[in-house]
């Protein structure tokens, strides 16, 4: 089951029962729901807004329930139950960017509910497998992380939320984010140890991390072959083990083994940043342009400083490219309005 699935179940098994909510506002102001109308002409209390979008999530009509919280948080804009249903709608429809905004414009508020920290972090999560069908991995991996920190504020005592947890640490790990699967299958054995299917997903973990544990230590062997088919096969794994080791090797006199290691590193972003700076200026051309590729997806500002240097050094207009790409795509991430002026810049300078 996708992580999208597993959200929208969520979303539907938490107002399964909120048709008595419903029932009592339908007796009280004499509407139904085909007559929506109606129901605008006479009501101004939020909360009969707030408990039929309830009622439509546990439909599963997000349409229908995201129009009805609109209009309990036009009334009542900083009450929990309004946001917080109107999110869950927007997370149900795959809006997941405008679920963590609304949980966000309550992070600061005096009332901040458990449910709104474990919306906003599932809703990291939609995103991350949003990005992980667009093959952008490192974006995905940074969306976990927030994931993973929101739901570890929010889940404490909430014993329902621990087979969500694992359907989602699943979908993780059909796509090789052990590392973030491994961390959530942890937060949900925290909030129910008695959970039996968590309990085989971590066996099943512990056999995934001794494989690549087994073939970290053959990266090392001394024969080339050996350590060529261990690269291939570890490649599999996107772990913090895994990345150190590759980015160990990137100094390595094999070039194949050093090309598999800046593939692996450009995939997964895991080292910090400036640990791949020397390869900025290495001597072989396929190297500085993989490297300028990470540090465009490291998204960091510090970053843009080495780019810089590196394209006023740089010869070789293949390489050149690279490091314009990487510079457009951090500027765009720190302000989309000024990111093509920065890179105007860069070249103005060279």
């Amino acid at each position: 089951m996708s992580i999208e699935l597993e959200l929208k179940r969520w979303i539907g098994h938490m107002y399964a029962h909120q048709g008595e909510a419903f029932q009592v506002n339908r007796d009280q102001h004499g509407w139904t729901p085909s007559k929506e109308e109606d129901l605008n002409a006479v009501c101004i209390d939020p909360l009969v807004y707030s408990n039929l979008s309830a009622f439509y999530l546990g439909e599963g009509k997000f349409l229908q329930a995201a129009k009805m919280a609109e209009e309990a948080v036009r009334l009542s804009p900083s009450h929990p139950d309004c946001v917080l249903h109107l999110a869950q709608a927007k997370a149900a429809m795959g809006e997941y960017s405008q679920a963590i905004a609304l949980c966000e414009t309550m992070r600061q508020g005096p009332i901040y509910t458990p449910e709104l920290h474990a919306l906003c972090g599932l809703a990291h999560y939609g995103k991350a497998a949003q990005h992980l069908k667009k093959g952008l991995l490192p974006m995905a991996v940074d969306e976990s992380r927030k994931g993973l920190a929101d739901l570890q504020k929010g889940l404490s005592g909430l014993t329902h939320y621990a087979h969500t947890l694992c359907g989602v640490g699943k979908h993780l790990l059909s796509t090789g984010l052990i590392e973030q699967a491994t961390a959530l299958a942890q937060l949900a054995s925290e909030i129910d140890p008695t959970c039996v299917t968590l309990c085989e997903f971590l066996n099943l973990l512990d056999r995934i991390n001794a494989r690549a544990t087994f073939w970290v230590k053959r990266l090392f062997a001394v024969e080339e072959a050996i350590r060529l088919s261990a690269a291939k096969s570890l490649m599999a794994y996107e772990s913090l083990l895994a990345a150190k080791s590759f980015l160990a090797l990137t100094e390595d006199p094999s070039p194949m083994l050093r090309e598999a290691s800046l593939v692996y590193l450009t995939r997964f972003r895991y080292p910090h940043w400036y640990d791949v700076l020397p390869l900025l200026y290495d001597e072989v051309e396929y190297v500085r342009s993989a490297c300028a590729a990470y540090l465009g997806c490291s998204g960091e500002e510090y970053a843009m400083d080495h780019l810089e240097i590196a394209l006023n050094q740089e010869e070789s207009a293949h390489v050149r490219e690279d490091i314009r790409a990487a510079i457009k795509q951090i500027s765009i991430e720190m302000d989309p309005i000024e990111g093509n002026k920065d890179l105007v810049n860069c070249e103005l300078v060279r």
